[in-house]
């Protein structure tokens, strides 16, 4: 029988394997406080969930650098045509918003944390970059290289323009 490598969408279903619903983990070392009689406990990280963070992070890279490749081919190249606003209104502004709900579907992803980075915190900045591209208000640099216009979309804060 001929083993093959696994293929990059097994590899991601492989890391969103544990749901991670629930936090099942027990403590390490547990100690009470002699004034409140309350006691606490001391949990390891849960490397699943780091795993599936990673996991995120790039597959968010991804998603954010086609939606740059796009903006940039269709959008910046081409600003003030209709083309351009039929392409960033018409198909890239609602990938920026369906995209990510796609991407919970696909991987199944359960936890609380991931979902609300991907289903509530990407869409909103993507949809930002691609709306201040379109129009213009970026800084400068970002319309120099098609690596730096990839750059500007991948960042998650607001870059001042100076």
């Amino acid at each position: 029988m001929i083993e093959t490598t696994p293929s990059a969408t097994s590899m991601f279903h492989r890391a969103f394997s544990q749901k991670l619903e629930t936090d099942d983990r027990s403590p390490i070392v547990t100690f009470e406080l002699p004034i409140s009689g309350d006691s606490y406990g001391i949990l390891l990280p849960n490397v699943g969930f780091w795993i599936q963070l990673i996991a995120t992070v790039v597959v968010g890279g991804v998603f954010l650098s086609i939606i740059s490749l796009a903006m940039h081919t269709f959008v910046v190249e081409r600003r003030n045509t209709a083309t351009a606003y039929l392409v960033g209104w018409g198909a890239v502004v609602p990938a920026c918003i369906l995209g990510p709900i796609s991407i919970l579907e696909f991987l199944d992803i359960r936890n609380l944390m991931l979902r609300f980075i991907i289903g509530c915190i990407l869409p909103p900045i993507t949809v930002y970059k691609c709306i201040s591209s379109e129009k213009n208000v970026v800084v400068k640099f970002s319309f120099v290289k098609m690596y730096s216009q990839s750059a500007f979309f991948r960042l998650f804060w607001k870059i001042k323009s100076i």
